[in-house]
C-alpha cells in the first residue's frame, strides 16, 4: 500500500482515507477507459 509512503497513520479519519481511495479509484477508472 501506499499509505505508509505518505506517512498516514492509522489514526487518519476514515473520511480522508475514503476520499483518497475514492479519488485514486476513479483515476484508475479514467485511465483504464
Amino acid at each position: 500500500m501506499l499509505v505508509p509512503k505518505y506517512g498516514v497513520s492509522l489514526n487518519t479519519p476514515s473520511s480522508l482515507l475514503d476520499a483518497f481511495f475514492t479519488r485514486t479509484g476513479l483515476l484508475l477508472t479514467a485511465g483504464s477507459l
